[in-house]
C-alpha cells in the first residue's frame, strides 16, 4: 500500500551499521528541497508525510547520517521519488 506522501527507501548494507539517523528532505513541485524530517530510528526505513494537500505534487530523497569518532558523515543522496497527490 502506497499512501500519498509515503516514502520508502532501502538502507545500503554496507554502510548500515555506521548510520546512527536518516533526515529526510521534501519539496513541492518545482520548489527547493529542505530538510522535512529525521529519522532517529536506524530500523525505520519508511516516513509518511502527514502535511500533503490535495492536488499538489511533491519529491522526495533521503540520506544516512553517521557519527564516527566524532566526525559527521553524510550519504549522497537517493534517487528522488515525485508523488502526486489526488
Amino acid at each position: 500500500l502506497f499512501l500519498p506522501g509515503t516514502y520508502k527507501w532501502k538502507a545500503n548494507t554496507v554502510y548500515y551499521l555506521a548510520v546512527t539517523r536518516y533526515e529526510v528532505y521534501s519539496a513541492v513541485k518545482n520548489g527547493s528541497y529542505q530538510k522535512f524530517a529525521t529519522i532517529k530510528s536506524t530500523k525505520t526505513l519508511k516516513w509518511i508525510d502527514k502535511k500533503v494537500k490535495k492536488g499538489n505534487t511533491y519529491k522526495y530523497k533521503v540520506r544516512a547520517y553517521a557519527k564516527v569518532k566524532g566526525k559527521t558523515y553524510y550519504s549522497a543522496y537517493s534517487a528522488e521519488k515525485t508523488v502526486k497527490v489526488k
